[in-house]
Order: C-alpha cells, then structure tokens, then sequence
C-alpha cells in the first residue's frame, strides 16, 4: 500500500511538473473588456469585442486610448493600454500587475469557459435563419434582470419598416404585441406588461400576424429585490476585487450580465 501510495505520488509531481513547463504556453486569449477601437490583425483585421478570442496567428493592434484586457483558461488577466502592434507571443507578458484572488481566477475561469463553449457552436456551422429574422440585441438570452424599466433592442432597420414585438408572460398563453418603426421599444416594470416575480419569453419581427411557433423567442426572468440581493451578495467579493483590479462600475455590471446572465442597472 505504501509504495502504491508512494507511486501515486511520483506521477502526480511528473504530471505537476508537464503542466508547468507547458504553462506559458497558452493556445488563445479571450477578449474580456474592450475600450476604444483595438484591432485584431487577422487575414481580415477587426475590431476586437468581447468573447473574441485571439490566437497565436493574431497580433493585436492599439492606438492612443485604446485599452484591452484579456483572460487566459486559468483566469489570469493580462491588460494593454498602450499604442502598439503586439504580436501574440507577447502578450503574455502583461499580466495585470494587481495580485487577482481564487474568488476572480474562478471566475474568470468560468467566463472562459462559457465563451469558449460559444466559440465551439459557431465554429461548427451556420445556422440558418430565415430572411426576414431580425436579430435582438437586449435584454439577452435567459438571463435574471433587476431594472426599472426593461429597453428591448434589436439590429438596426430603416426607419420604414415596422417591426412587431410579442412577449408573453409564463403561465399565460396570449401574447402582447407592440409596434414601431424603430429598433427598440421600453417597457416600465410596474406590474401591468411586466410584473417583478414573473418570467417572460419575447420575439421580434417584421410579421404582422405570425407563426409563433415559428418564431425564435428570448427569455428572462424579473427578480424580486429580495432574490436579487440575494444573487448579488454571492459574488460581492468578485464585484470588490474587480474594481481593486481597475474595473469600472459600468464595466462590472456588463460582466454580470453578459457572464452571470444577472442584469441590473
């Protein structure tokens, strides 16, 4: 038994000891927060945006003003925020000088994960979409939102055509329809088209008198103040030590909901 154990031992320190040679060695970076207009160099540039991912065929390209931090899959943070063309190779080298705590690598591990997650499902076709398919911007997809009022976005359209919303209460099965001629419509959460407590699913499009099961719907839930302060107090230490970190309140918020699907204002 004892040398069983000993032998364990072995492999785990030789295990230990691959990882960390192979540590530096990171095969992409995910764009976490993004300020002003850096590019990705790539056979065709972009702006960076978070979720993007960067890899070791990418440099990375800032002007004056321009910030970009990044995240690695062991949630170390790595930022730029200086005018240059930085190949990646170098980027490892500008991991955030503030000294990030369990509470923010497990985090940001899970961050990556997720984006990661959403990498894969795009990489692996395109899906098809109808040619009249408006895509929706806000709120996002199954998240929990603690707001006052609740702005419903999608892509930008001529000021011509109308667009119809339709969004339905959990538990009911009529729907309420909105029109505009713009690409958003707000909502107050006051307790007659959106009650705190209830769950929604909502869709957009150009169709006055659809299919609905031909729609693709988005939901959400309202919380209650009381689960909400319930929700935010689980990841306090997180939203402190990000703003330890150089992180705005702004950019903090959009973290959250964009990473936690929790949405307040």
């Amino acid at each position: 038994m004892g040398k069983l154990f000993f032998s364990g031992l072995i492999t785990a320190f030789c295990l230990f000891g691959t990882l960390v040679l192979f540590a530096q060695e990171k095969d992409n970076y995910c764009v976490f927060e993004v300020v002003g207009t850096p590019m990705l160099i790539d056979a065709k540039p972009k702006t960076l945006k978070k979720g993007m991912f960067v890899y070791p065929e990418h440099s990375l390209s800032l002007n004056e003003g321009d910030k970009v931090i990044l995240t690695d899959d062991d949630g170390v943070l790595y930022e730029i925020n200086k005018k240059v063309t930085m190949p990646y190779a170098r980027i490892g080298r500008y991991t955030k000088k503030e000294k990030q705590s369990a509470f923010t690598l497990e985090y940001l591990k899970y961050v990556w994960q997720k984006l990661w997650e959403r990498e894969e499902k795009q990489n692996i076709g395109v899906v098809f979409r109808a040619p009249n398919y408006t895509q929706p911007i806000a709120p996002l997809d199954s998240v929990q939102i603690f707001m006052q009022d609740i702005t419903f976005e999608w892509e930008e359209q001529s000021s011509k055509e109308v667009r119809h919303l339709y969004l339905q209460e959990e538990g009911f099965e009529g729907f309420t329809k909105l029109s505009t001629n713009g690409n958003q419509i707000l909502i107050p959460v006051d307790g007659k088209l959106l009650k705190s407590g209830s769950s929604y699913r909502w869709s957009i499009t150009p169709e006055a008198d659809p299919e609905m099961e031909n729609l693709e719907f988005r939901s959400f839930d309202l919380l209650q103040k009381e689960m909400f302060e319930v929700r935010l107090k689980e990841y306090n230490a997180v939203r402190l030590e990000f703003m330890a970190l150089g992180l705005n309140e702004a950019q903090i918020k959009r973290s959250f909901c964009e990473d936690l699907k929790l949405c307040f204002n």
